[in-house]
């Protein structure tokens, strides 16, 4: 895996520039370096033959965690019941993929992570329950009632739904998050990538996998 520097240097790419600019991401390149991941790490894509088999497919590309107070995660839930509604599709007919990098970053957490770093506060992320800033994922919430127990992540996981993480988002933020609580980057990247939710995909890149979903057939829309 290249060094932090070179991460950061193509920030933009990974799509976290954004992220990149609250105040838990200001520590200094030049710290611990990166884990040690081999660059030929080998990458299971064979879910993307899964998608490209069914019927109606579309990949989301994830870039926020709030529409107007409302979580993104209603997107895909209002598109697999459009599809049933107007093509009487089954859910084995559909594919959505939902595309996470730095942005989104959070979404993917386990309560761990959340409760542990300040992911709530650096992505102005509030929970309900408390009336301040989350530690807790909202978005994997089992409590939920309403139509908003519908779109939680594992909600969505059962209807078929294939949630990733950018490995390159993943990489360059547990190293500023390393920097700014003081541990190592090897460390704090291990834990992150334990902490994922189960099911979500570890990716190699956003960008990529994003070309890679529309070359198997999938219709793209950004939220």
């Amino acid at each position: 895996m290249p060094d932090r520097r070179q991460f950061l240097g193509t920030l933009a790419v990974a799509g976290v520039a954004t992220v990149a600019k609250t105040s838990i991401l200001n520590a200094s390149p030049s710290g611990p370096q990166p884990p040690a991941v081999p660059s030929q790490q080998k990458w299971d894509l064979r879910w993307l033959e899964d998608v490209k088999a069914k019927q109606h497919k579309q990949v989301f590309d994830m870039g926020v965690t709030d529409v107007n107070g409302v979580s993104p995660l209603h997107f895909p839930f209002f598109w697999l019941n459009a599809q049933h509604e107007v093509y009487g599709s089954t859910e084995a007919q559909l594919g959505a993929v939902i595309g996470i990098a730095g942005n989104a970053f959070p979404i993917n957490f386990q309560d761990a992570i959340w409760a542990k770093y300040p992911l709530g506060e650096k992505w102005k992320v509030m929970d309900a329950s408390t009336s301040a800033a989350a530690k807790r994922n909202v978005y994997a919430d089992p409590a939920a009632t309403g139509m908003a127990a519908q779109w939680t992540v594992t909600a969505l996981q059962k209807r078929g739904v294939i949630f990733w993480m950018c490995n390159n988002a993943l990489t360059i933020i547990s190293g500023m998050m390393a920097d700014a609580s003081k541990q190592t980057h090897d460390a704090v990247y291990n834990e992150f990538k334990a902490g994922l939710l189960a099911g979500v995909k570890l990716v190699p890149s956003h960008t990529m996998m994003l070309t890679a979903c529309q070359e198997h057939g999938c219709a793209y829309q950004r939220v």
